[in-house]
């Protein structure tokens, strides 16, 4: 995989599936060094579902993704994350989104003809 590979590029803001299929190719852990805390990015399902599984070993302390700000609510570890995850966990359930259908509809439909 190419080692400059720019997540916040031209090119990957106007077509994503160009970093996904250049992730995909190269190594299972990506470390992106262009932040001044570098972060490793994970991205296949079951490295994922095995970091989820187990947080003791690949928490960090730093949160996820590039830490501009210090880590907050559902971007932090736990024990931080699973409390503010149950503060907004029901708005996300399949009959909390079903609910809001018809109004995403209607906006839509009023951008389509604006």
């Amino acid at each position: 995989m190419n080692a400059t590979l720019d997540l916040l590029g031209q090119a990957a803001m106007t077509d994503p599936t160009v970093i996904y299929s250049a992730l995909y190719e190269g190594p299972r852990v990506y470390e992106y060094k262009h932040f001044s805390l570098p972060f490793r990015i994970v991205y296949r399902y079951q490295d994922v579902q095995e970091m989820l599984r187990e947080p003791s070993v690949f928490t960090s302390g730093q949160g996820q993704g590039p830490n501009f700000i210090a880590p907050t609510g559902v971007v932090s570890d736990p024990p931080d994350h699973t409390f503010y995850r149950g503060l907004v966990q029901d708005t996300f359930q399949p009959a909390a989104i079903a609910q809001l259908q018809p109004r995403l509809v209607e906006i839509a439909q009023a951008s389509l003809l604006g």
